[in-house]
């Protein structure tokens, strides 16, 4: 099997007790079966502590999450307390993983870290030149066009990179679509409805982020975030996935536009879109109609 990864894969490491935002709180965590397994058999007193902190539904198992929706293995100098004890071994499969992913697209395997982690998003912008990806068997460099050809996906050259549009109707239809999802905190709510509001006085602030924006950067990003999606493309065809990757980067221009930050802007909307597999499928079925490419 052929897997496929971004040139800045090996590059990734957790940022542990420098994260402004641990993916140990405010996430539910799952612990796979062998992993369960495992945690049943350990022996007093680390077993005792991990068995009285899991939680068993018709789901599965996962972690009971402190008043405050923290791992309770996470201390508060946000080190893991399981890996100090135990070694990194000791972890279930997500908190080996994240945020790293694999999906298949034909019979080709795609990698990569998702950008809901800070330090994905700053290995993606840290270069300003094409995405490119290899091949994890033989270290092949290929360019985003040819993981595409690879895949057996053609797409149109004038859909391979983002063009911004700074016109008021079609960010407020995309805030508008994206209040659609299902939000994963109050305050995600909240800010999609406060960028709408600020939307009518902001055509100026649109148009010199438009002068001063890098294309290079936003290219990444709209190619990154199209990449993540190849897995659906026979189920929604590749039009319904660029459509949902403009939608998306413009949304981050928009949202940078209107507050700065591009980085955090990328990680907001990557937990609360793209780690939300349901957000993901309303999108690609019904995705805002806009001439986001020339």
């Amino acid at each position: 099997m052929i897997t496929i990864l971004p040139e800045f894969y090996d590059d990734f490491y957790c940022l542990a007790d420098g994260c402004h935002h641990s993916c140990c709180k405010g996430w539910e965590i799952g612990i796979d079966p062998d992993t369960a397994e495992l945690y049943q058999s350990l022996p007093d007193p680390l077993g005792e502590q991990l068995r009285s902190n899991i939680i068993t539904s018709p789901e599965g198992n996962s972690f009971r999450l402190t008043a405050d929706e923290r791992c309770p293995f996470l201390r508060q100098d946000s080190l893991c307390q399981l890996i100090l004890d135990a070694g990194e071994d000791i972890l279930c499969d997500i908190c080996t993983n994240h945020p790293r992913f694999f999906v298949m697209a034909g019979d080709i395997e795609l990698g990569g870290a998702g950008l809901s982690c800070e330090k994905s998003v700053e290995l993606l912008l840290a270069a300003d030149t094409p995405l490119t990806f290899f091949r994890d068997d033989d270290g092949t460099a290929l360019t985003f066009t040819q993981v595409l050809q690879l895949i057996g996906i053609i797409i149109p050259p004038n859909k391979l990179s983002f063009i911004p549009d700074i016109s008021i109707p079609v960010n407020r239809s995309i805030l508008d679509r994206l209040a659609e999802t299902e939000a994963i905190n109050e305050q995600w709510t909240s800010d999609l409805s406060s960028l709408r509001d600020e939307l009518p006085l902001s055509a100026d602030r649109l148009k010199k982020y438009a002068g001063e924006y890098d294309p290079r950067l936003f290219n990444r990003l709209y190619q990154y975030i199209l990449y993540r999606q190849l897995c659906y493309a026979d189920d929604f065809g590749i039009d319904r996935l660029t459509d949902y990757a403009c939608l998306s980067a413009q949304y981050i221009f928009c949202a940078a536009a209107l507050r700065g930050d591009l980085p955090e802007q990328i990680r907001r909307w990557s937990e609360q879109i793209e780690y939300c597999p349901e957000n993901v499928e309303l999108l690609l079925t019904e995705t805002v109609s806009a001439s986001y490419h020339l």
